[in-house]
């Protein structure tokens, strides 16, 4: 080890005075979740709205530093309010407006302190070039367009923006390893609400329309938004990797709610039917087993052949399941789909009567072939800056090409796509440990499951672009935070 670069372990370990605020945030969550299912189930659909905007706002804004450290837990639980906005209607977040405030606190107390330190990470530059060639590429097809065009590309614009708020807020606010065992363990226990919701809602209303599970990703109560899915999944893999690297980190109870939260959210993403999630997990989830916890692996076999046969008892999510290895394994299906066009196709109709002989979860996948056709072609057309985050739909006739790298590039051009690529090659390098370091069990697990979670993320974006997702968003960058807490807070030995 080099003597001269040691682990701050003192500042890293200092205890946190306060209340448990595990539980503190779990009740809070409980409670939103509890009401939140009463009222939707009696249809009081605007009651249960207030009580989650409500319960939002006072938790944001009321509860002291202490539990501030814990509130990403509710990521999963706030909900958009619908608001017109000219001839489009828009899901407000509570977190448009709330988290700016935090930071906008932040720098008030960091001006009143005359403190102009940030922890160096050497994320902060590419991502904040990024934006601005994002901003530049939508202007310029604000200009071409009309700027009432533009108005969902500005909104993903924000939530990037606000989501790299609470990476420094956090950067600030978290400074013991302690802090970091609380919020992660919070970030687990709060997802067994999500995942419960969603598997009672789930066989409640089981239908051939509904047969995947909802839950609260990523809206509930605005039915016109839309509930992706596949968000909820990529959130469940998240947590799932997250929960197995870390399994053996905890003792006592918090370990037996980890091992709860694995079982009922693995039961939770199948029921999504997001298959890209599915595979990542596994492939993340084999590969922590192998490196952090073997005993995971064996308690693995039995579950997954147990939800393997429930699932074949429910048709629609069996052949959403088994679709994909068609979707690989069939050149014919690649070839067919490769001459479609996909802005033509009625989807409607597709639903019932299939296309080219092909089921709906075959044609919904194999789509992705032409989407990836046409999104190279639209980027060769505007290979510098692009046409401007969430304008694919004008240029391309679909709203996003299924391949996040595509989008990027497609959204800002050659010139942001780098950027992106430079901002990725950073996340990469925070994601590494040093050797040379003096690091406890906690944090090698930590940073080994953080490593995974990058694998498992660049495994969905492959065939989606739901990272853009503002939960999603938030969630990454409350994780690179708290990697970036662990292994670069580190002091000089004199």
């Amino acid at each position: 080890m080099n003597s001269e670069q040691v682990y701050d372990s003192g500042r890293m370990n200092d205890s946190i005075k306060n209340n448990n605020p595990s539980l503190v945030i779990i009740g809070i969550s409980l409670g939103i979740a509890s009401a939140a299912f009463l009222l939707s189930w009696y249809e009081h659909y605007l009651i249960a709205a207030v009580i989650l905007l409500g319960s939002c706002f006072l938790v944001y804004t009321m509860v002291t530093q202490k539990y501030l450290l814990s509130l990403c837990a509710l990521i999963p639980f706030s909900q958009p309010l619908p608001l017109a906005l000219g001839s489009k209607t828009i899901g407000f977040m509570p977190e448009y407006i709330l988290l700016p405030v935090v930071g906008l606190f932040l720098l008030m107390e960091k001006v009143r302190k005359k403190d102009t330190g940030f922890l160096r990470t050497g994320l902060l530059v590419p991502y904040a070039l990024f934006l601005f060639v994002a901003a530049v590429s939508l202007a310029i097809t604000g200009s071409e367009m009309g700027f009432a065009k533009i108005i969902p590309g500005v909104g993903t614009l924000y939530i990037l923006s606000i989501a790299l708020i609470v990476f420094i807020c956090l950067n600030e606010y978290v400074r013991s390893e302690n802090q970091v065992s609380d919020i992660t363990f919070v970030l687990l226990a709060s997802s067994i609400l999500v995942s419960l919701y969603g598997i009672i809602e789930y066989f409640i209303n089981l239908s051939v329309k509904h047969y995947r599970i909802r839950s609260f990703f990523v809206t509930l109560f605005w039915q016109e938004g839309g509930s992706n899915p596949n968000s909820l999944g990529t959130y469940l893999m998240i947590i799932i990797l997250l929960g197995i690297g870390m399994r053996k980190a905890y003792q006592g109870k918090r370990k037996s709610i980890i091992n709860i939260s694995l079982l009922i959210n693995f039961i939770a993403l199948v029921l999504t039917g997001s298959r890209s999630s599915l595979i990542a997990t596994l492939i993340g989830g084999f590969a922590l087993g192998v490196r952090r916890d073997k005993r995971i692996l064996l308690a693995a076999i039995p579950l997954i052949g147990g939800i393997t046969y429930v699932i074949s008892t429910i048709p629609r999510a069996w052949d959403r399941l088994t679709s994909v290895i068609s979707i690989i394994s069939d050149q014919k299906v690649i070839n067919f789909f490769l001459r479609i066009d996909p802005n033509k196709l009625d989807w409607d109709r597709i639903g019932y009567f299939g296309l080219g002989g092909y089921n709906i979860d075959i044609i919904a996948g194999a789509n992705r072939f032409a989407t990836w056709v046409t999104g190279i072609k639209v980027f060769g057309d505007y290979p510098v800056l692009g046409v401007g985050f969430q304008m694919s739909k004008d240029y391309a006739g679909f709203e996003t090409a299924e391949n996040l790298w595509l989008d990027i590039g497609i959204m800002t051009g050659a010139i942001g796509l780098s950027l992106f690529l430079w901002w990725t090659s950073r996340v990469v390098k925070i994601s590494r440990t040093n050797k040379e370091i003096q690091i406890s069990s906690f944090t090698n697990s930590f940073s080994e499951s953080y490593r995974i979670i990058l694998l498992g993320i660049f495994i969905t974006t492959l065939t989606g672009s739901v990272m853009l997702v503002l939960k999603l968003v938030i969630l990454f960058w409350l994780l690179t935070s708290l990697q970036c807490s662990l292994h670069l807070r580190r002091t000089v030995s004199r």
